[in-house]
């Protein structure tokens, strides 16, 4: 299944219109559309910690299909986290990944 399919299947199951979740997700409904559609494959990286949050999944799941055992972040300690990654360069967040990673058990 692909990441737009997994966003569709999510978003459908609560309710929420593309435009709904667009606007929770900070992100435009034509966006979401694109997704879902397949047009767009890879999302950037905050918009897909903003996705996830919104529809109480993890960006692993939404990338890759697989689901976390434990999901040990709220939607708000997400959202925090993207918060303070936006604008951030590339060096930047490879650096915070690497570091959240050897946090990993």
């Amino acid at each position: 299944m692909s990441i737009g399919k997994r966003i569709k299947k999510a978003r459908i199951k609560l309710g929420l219109s593309q435009a709904q979740l667009a606007t929770t997700a900070k992100t435009s409904q034509e966006t979401i559309s694109k997704y879902e559609r397949g047009v767009s494959k890879s999302p950037r990286s905050d918009v897909m910690f903003r996705i996830a949050a919104t529809i109480g999944t993890s960006p692993e799941y939404l990338l890759f299909g697989t689901r976390q055992k434990h999901i040990r972040n709220t939607a708000s300690g997400i959202q925090n986290l993207v918060d303070v990654c936006v604008g951030l360069s590339p060096d930047a967040i490879a650096k915070l990944i690497a570091m959240a990673k050897s946090f990993e058990k």
